[in-house]
């Protein structure tokens, strides 16, 4: 079978030695060599001298790399890494090689780039931290060899090679020249040396210690809300893999800097509750053995219920003390099949599953008898503040389900145990294409948090459109919290949000995502939990110039960074959400949820459309701090993206680009498919710099967003004009 290897390209990588133990993470003499420099050495880099070491003084994860390269890079590259990832990725490469990393001259004079050519050190807080300098060289490589090819004037614009394709433009390389040709001479040139090399030194703390994807994934090989085949984890009721893949899988999640992954879907169903028995275990051990060298340690998910399911008791109330000895014992034969385990994963009170409220008992009760028992093996317990009323009555104006998080969580902050984190989802509806953030998020100042995204496209095309989560992901770091302070201020080491989550977007498909494009999700989300301050065109352009010709970067990345608009613009309009089809999510159906349980409701009529969340209204708003509760309330200040959600509003209401409501909402559908065909105009065009198969693939994926996008734009604005006999002041055909 053929396998898209994303970013790194594993085909290209020699076969692993059969010698390489599996280490502990936590082992402070590991054997030699250290998994890194075996790591390294697959990447068949012949001439360049790596050399590995650990020092106490870095934090865990932490890394520096330092050396000199020699100009002539091209002979010592393989054309599988980055050409053009960004150069201030925390580090820099200096043409200077009598300059610091900061620009200053550099005191050692025992520094003597001649001497130490080609010679490579990397230092790691810990042995984790050593493989991501691996793969964080192994990237900016790929740079230093372009930046050199720029200054010789070697390569146009766009200049770059695809393994993709198959072409052997890395035998045209010219001779090199002077990059220096036309300046002033160095006045003081290193003694033989007459050009100067450029000095490599990257260093890189992660902002956040918890990076995690959650997988989905039912013991039957299905994938809740998966839309790339199967899991990669499960078949037939048990754990069942292949395992060459599922290691390139772990080296693809490490090198963007993920670390911890739930293998099990958070719905559990009896057959993946099985984890926790002895032969459960004895499965998800060989798991982590094969994700442990790569510091990737894992979650189980597990039922409230697991007390009856698995021990035998009548109840699984969480003030009985049979219940606390049965997670006790659990978690004492848990660890002690996988000591490095993560912890625990629990969805409890929510869309019919018990949990704490089932007995009468809130969610603290609930979560500290399951924490207490991780403490002692130092696991940590992740508890999803997903609950809401999902019986709610569509005529009850007054029930808000956006509050639901907030309502239930906030009072009980303090109440926690300290290994305890909640994990509350990025807004408060449910990974809309456009919501605002969840006010939980920071507003718990003595229990720890975990922000949620999701990298799968449940409502967001589902593999199929093209979505780019990265714009909406910057937006969401950059959200203010008050009139100080961001989101993004408030994640890290000891702050308020210690976690960043992810639902996974991965299956057995051959290019892991159902979609190519649609890796660049998953590059992002580890890339953006590493670093929440790298922006989306920051980021998008490392992915696509790690896989793409340097002559289509520009273009792809154009492509993926006006994704999220155009899908946006064919959906539902100004952050009222959902307008889909039930169930499955894909496709509109604007009165789909809205007379059902689910409290998703647009409450459109024949005069007005959206949700009073003001003070005047079902008070949502109240629940921000001050900063940011005045600026949804007034609907001068509030931002037109959101409208809807924040406001009810006339369909003649004015925007402040002079188009009604109801206008812009024609408009907006029609120029959402109009750029979608552009789209696939602009794909047609590099048919001749990508593989046949990932052209024909992705071609095939944009027709079909195209048919989508059409029947989006028909479907709601007939809706809206027969609600409301309004014609569209342009005079297109709406049915």
């Amino acid at each position: 079978m053929k396998n898209y290897s994303a970013w790194l390209q594993l085909e290209q990588l020699s076969p692993p030695r059969q010698d390489v133990v599996l280490q502990s993470l936590d082992t402070t003499t590991p054997p030699r060599p250290y998994f890194a420099q075996e790591e390294w050495e697959r990447f068949n880099f012949k001439n360049l001298n790596v050399t590995f070491s650990l020092n106490p003084a870095l934090k865990k994860e932490s890394f520096t790399i330092d050396g000199y390269l020699d100009s002539n890079l091209d002979s010592d590259l393989n054309s599988n890494q980055n050409d053009n990832l960004n150069s201030d990725l925390n580090g820099e490469l200096n043409d200077n090689p009598n300059s610091n990393q900061n620009g200053n001259p550099n005191t050692n004079p025992t520094d003597n780039p001649t001497d130490n050519l080609n010679k490579i050190k990397i230092e790691g807080g810990c042995e984790i931290g050593l493989l991501y300098a691996v793969y964080r060289l192994l990237f900016c490589l790929k740079h230093a060899e372009n930046k050199n090819r720029n200054e010789n004037g070697n390569r146009n614009e766009n200049g770059n090679r695809n393994e993709n394709q198959n072409h052997n433009e890395n035998q045209n390389h010219n001779e090199n020249k002077n990059p220096n040709a036309n300046q002033p001479p160095n006045q003081n040139p290193p003694p033989n040396h007459p050009h100067p090399k450029p000095k490599l030194h990257i260093s890189d703390t992660p902002t956040v210690p918890n990076r995690v994807l959650n997988h989905w994934d039912n013991g039957d090989g299905s994938v809740e809300r998966g839309y790339a085949g199967q899991s990669l984890f499960w078949r037939g009721g048990k754990i069942g893999y292949d395992l060459e893949r599922l290691r390139d899988y772990a080296r693809l999640l490490a090198s963007v800097g993920i670390n911890q992954i739930s293998v099990n879907n958070v719905n559990v169903r009896p057959d993946t509750a099985q984890l926790l028995t002895a032969s459960g275990l004895q499965d998800l051990k060989k798991v982590a053995e094969v994700f442990r060298p790569f510091g990737i340690r894992l979650i189980i998910a597990v039922h409230f219920d697991s007390p009856c399911w698995l021990g035998g008791l009548k109840t699984s109330d969480p003030a009985r003390p049979d219940v606390a000895a049965f997670w006790k014992n659990t978690a004492d034969l848990v660890y002690k099949e996988i000591p490095d385990l993560v912890g625990f994963l629990v969805k409890a009170d929510s869309e019919f599953q018990s949990g704490p409220n089932s007995f009468g008992h809130t969610q603290d009760i609930g979560a500290n008898v399951i924490a207490n028992a991780l403490s002692p093996h130092g696991g940590i317990l992740y508890w999803r503040c997903f609950i809401y009323n999902c019986l709610q009555d569509w005529r009850d104006t007054n029930t808000d389900r956006p509050k639901a998080a907030y309502e239930t969580f906030f009072p009980l902050d303090g109440k926690f145990e300290q290994n305890v984190i909640l994990q509350v989802k990025h807004g408060p509806s449910d990974f809309q294409v456009r919501e605002p953030n969840s006010p939980l998020l920071g507003a718990l100042k003595s229990t720890r948090e975990a922000l949620e995204f999701q990298i799968s496209q449940e409502y967001t095309g589902q593999q199929i459109d093209l979505y780019a989560w990265a714009v909406q992901w910057e937006e969401i770091f950059d959200h203010p919290f008050n009139e100080k302070r961001t989101t993004r201020d408030l994640i890290g080491y000891n702050k308020e949000i210690q976690a960043i989550v992810a639902v996974a977007n991965t299956g057995d498909d051959n290019n892991w995502c159902g979609s190519f494009l649609a890796q660049a999700n998953l590059y992002a989300f580890g890339r953006m939990a590493w670093n929440p301050a790298i922006t989306a065109r920051e980021v998008t352009q490392e992915w696509a110039s790690l896989v793409f010709p340097q002559e289509i970067t520009g273009e792809i990345v154009k492509m993926l960074l006006a994704s999220r608009e155009v899908y946006e613009k064919y959906n539902a309009p100004l952050g009222i959400g959902w307008f889909v089809n039930i169930n499955h999510h894909y496709g509109p159906s604007v009165d789909g949820y809205e007379y059902m349980k689910w409290g998703t409701y647009h409450r459109a009529d024949t005069k007005a459309i959206g949700v009073d969340r003001t003070t005047h209204g079902t008070g949502y708003t109240a629940q921000y701090q001050p900063f940011v509760r005045n600026m949804y309330e007034n609907i001068k200040t509030c931002p037109e993206e959101l409208l809807l959600f924040f406001h009810r509003l006339p369909y003649d209401f004015r925007l402040k680009s002079g188009q009604t409501l109801l206008q812009y909402i024609y408009d907006t559908h029609f120029e959402g498919v109009e750029q979608v065909e552009k789209t696939i105009e602009a794909w047609a065009l590099l048919e001749n710099f990508i593989s046949a198969e990932v052209f024909c693939h992705t071609r095939e994926r944009l027709q079909m967003q195209l048919k989508n996008a059409e029947e989006w734009r028909d479907v709601v604005n007939s809706y809206f004009y027969r609600k409301t006999a309004i014609v569209d002041n342009k005079g297109r055909k709406i049915f």
